[in-house]
């Protein structure tokens, strides 16, 4: 390739080569300089090591142990402001095995269930509460049973049981009048 360089030129041969123009010039660069040397691969690896000084290092993992991994890469780079990236903070973290392992959704799913199954029945209990105070039409009524009824705002669970009981006897008197009206109506119509 270098010598096809060297007769006809370098887009010339890119093409006759079906490689970039970019390529063909980096390697007639290495061999004007290098020599036969330059054509020989070259390590891809980092020019510089990926290593900070051991004091520093040394001051991020005693950060870290300090506050019990409560800390995260970005605060430890804000509070001992180190020029290094948060990703480097991260690296140093991670050989010291201070940075544990996360688990998949499916395995806290997982152990959820395993913590559910010891539970009892009603042992823990979730309850959404929503305030009507924001809804314009409710807040005058609540208003107004509030100042009538200062002890509303306190249900006890036998008030609730009464008032359970009171929606079942309801409950059953619309059932009986629904079925005396059908009843009622089947006689008519059966005269």
């Amino acid at each position: 390739m270098v010598q096809r360089v060297q007769e006809i030129g370098i887009k010339p041969t890119a093409k006759e080569y079906m490689a970039s123009v970019v390529t063909v010039r980096k390697w007639h660069r290495r061999y004007t300089t290098k020599g036969l040397d330059g054509l020989l691969d070259e390590s891809r690896g980092p020019k510089q090591p990926r290593k900070i000084p051991k004091a520093d290092e040394e001051r991020i993992v005693a950060l870290r142990k300090r506050r019990k991994n409560r800390i995260s890469c970005w605060a430890i780079k804000a509070s001992l402001k180190l020029p290094y990236s948060t990703c480097t903070i991260y690296r140093v973290l991670k050989d010291h095995g201070l940075i544990g392992k996360r688990k998949r959704k499916y395995q806290k799913k997982r152990d959820l269930r395993a913590i559910k199954a010891k539970l009892r029945p009603f042992e823990k209990i979730q309850v959404d509460v929503k305030y009507l105070d924001d809804i314009p039409q409710y807040l005058r009524f609540m208003e107004l049973n509030i100042s009538e009824f200062p002890e509303a705002g306190l249900i006890t669970m036998q008030t609730l049981r009464l008032l359970i009981e009171l929606l079942n006897t309801i409950s059953l008197i619309w059932k009986i009048m629904i079925t005396r009206l059908i009843f009622s109506t089947r006689l008519i119509l059966i005269r």
